[in-house]
């Protein structure tokens, strides 16, 4: 084995030389780095990377969450014109039935209007009928005892009748 001291650069040397890593032996050209402040550095690159997925995260969340707040104001908007569109629909209806009512109502009082009157003009009508008759019946019964007084005058002579008529015994339904 060759010397520390004398190395040459050329041949391999061993891993371990008298327990020396091999990375500090000379053929380690470069700057000496510490790995504690690699470590560090890349601890920070991670926490930042870290701090900006969480970012990203949280940003698509906040995107889902107000995609959902959309969708939700958009049914409720939609519930909002269906309840809307319920309560015309509802309301044209009982409107509808309100006047069908209104209309049915009409015709039955003007029914009645017209059965009140062609009752009115059937009880004129029966009224003046009854006088008529009454007023017919009056001239009748005047008649009846007009003829029925002649009557007795003629018999009254002895050659013409030989049986009196009593006016009030035929008169005995209108008495005067």
């Amino acid at each position: 084995m060759e010397q520390m001291s004398g190395m040459n650069l050329n041949t391999n040397p061993s891993f371990y030389q008298a327990g020396i890593s091999s990375k500090f032996t000379k053929r380690h050209v470069t700057n000496f780095q510490d790995s504690s402040l690699n470590a560090a550095s890349a601890a920070k690159e991670r926490a930042k990377l870290s701090i900006v997925k969480r970012a990203e995260a949280i940003q698509n969340q906040q995107k889902k969450i107000d995609s959902e707040i959309r969708k939700i104001e958009e049914i409720s908007q939609q519930i909002q014109r269906k309840k809307e569109r319920e309560s015309k629909r509802i309301l044209n209806h009982w409107s509808y039935a309100a006047t069908r009512i209104q209309n049915a109502y009409r015709q039955h009082c003007r029914y009645l209007r017209m059965v009140e009157y062609n009752a009115a003009v059937r009880l004129q009508g029966a009224w003046r009928g009854w006088v008529a008759r009454s007023g017919y019946r009056i001239i009748r019964i005047q008649r009846e005892r007009e003829r029925l007084s002649l009557l007795n005058e003629v018999c009254r002579k002895p050659r013409y009748c030989s049986v009196l008529y009593d006016v009030k015994s035929q008169n005995k339904l209108f008495p005067s």
